[in-house]
Parts: C-alpha cells; structure tokens; sequence
C-alpha cells in the first residue's frame, strides 16, 4: 500500500525547498491482524493479500496511534526544536480538509488514510506446532505438507517483535543451515 497521489501531494508538496523533519509513529504490536494465503496452486499468481489495518472492534489500534501522535506533537513543541525553528506542517490531508486540524476527529481521519505497512513483516509463515491451525512450519523450519521446503526468514516469527529483524533474520539462517548441515551428516 502506498499513499495515493493526492494525499501524498497534501502532506509534502507545501515542503518542497524547505528543510524539514519527519516523526513517524509507528504501531509495533496490533490488534489487528491480517490475511495472506495462496489465491491457488499456481506458484505465478498473486498471493491474496487482506491487511485488516485497524480492524479491530474495540479500537486498540486507533488509541495507541493517537496516543503515539499525542506524543510526537508534544516531541515537536520542545524547547529543542523550538530553537531550531520546527514547526507541525498545517497543511489538511487530503480528505479531512473539513475537520479541525489538530483535534482527535481530524487524526482519526488522518490514521485512515495514511496508515500503511512498515518495511519489515513477520509472522505470515508463522512457526508453530502442528496443532497450531495458523503454523506454517514446524521448529526445524519445514513447511508442513510440503516436502523438503523450508522457510527461513522473518516471516517465520510467530510474534511481532519491537525492532528491526535484521538480527533475528540472520540468526533464523543461521539455525537453517545448522539444521541443513545436521541432517545431511551421515
């Protein structure tokens, strides 16, 4: 997913030629989980891919988002950033031109459209046992149901981690080719 041309024109075009910072706020552990399975047996068509972005019913989601951007305004109104000159960018996003910028109605209009996902993604070749109805591969990495596969990514983390995955990602090989190695010993 990424920002539309006109939200995207909304938020950075009135910055172009200006110095400027960006605060991210960003959701580590949702509520709200998403779908991706396979469309068919066919390895060349698209995977279907259902993110569920703040789907959940009591709105978890939304409030620690709030509560993120609460946090990086107040980032914004320090004293350090006073003297540097740092200022909120004004300019409505596209869509909630009609809310009053700044109140929580106008951030929740804003969260709408411009949520989106980050670089890094686990979980969506979940390890798990077999009884584990969501579980993709089992603890040495195999694909259940599928002879010699495995998967050995991130995307095996059965959990949202706070933090770059780099580091687990390369230690995820590494116990992929230990266990390769292991097994083909004779």
């Amino acid at each position: 997913m990424r920002l539309s041309k006109e939200h995207y024109h909304s938020i950075w075009k009135p910055l172009e030629g200006q110095k400027s910072i960006k605060i991210e706020v960003t959701l580590n552990h949702p509520i709200s989980t998403g779908i991706l399975k396979l469309h068919d047996t066919d390895p060349l068509h698209q995977p279907i891919i259902e993110p569920h972005f703040l789907a959940d019913e009591d709105e978890i989601d939304y409030h620690t988002l709030l509560a993120g951007i609460h946090k990086a305004i107040a980032f914004a109104h320090t004293e350090a950033l006073g003297k540097l000159g740092i200022a909120i960018n004004h300019h409505p996003i596209y869509g909630c031109e009609d809310t009053e910028f700044g109140s929580d109605h106008y951030w929740k209009c804003a969260i709408k459209y411009l949520v989106v996902p980050t670089e890094d993604v686990s979980g969506t070749a979940r390890m798990g046992p077999a009884t584990d109805s969501e579980a993709v591969v089992d603890n040495k990495l195999k694909v259940y149901g599928v002879h010699r596969l495995r998967v050995a990514d991130a995307s095996i983390i059965p959990v949202s981690i706070t933090g770059n995955l780099m580091g687990p990602s390369i230690m995820i090989g590494e116990k992929a080719a230990h266990l390769i190695t292991e097994e083909w010993k004779l």
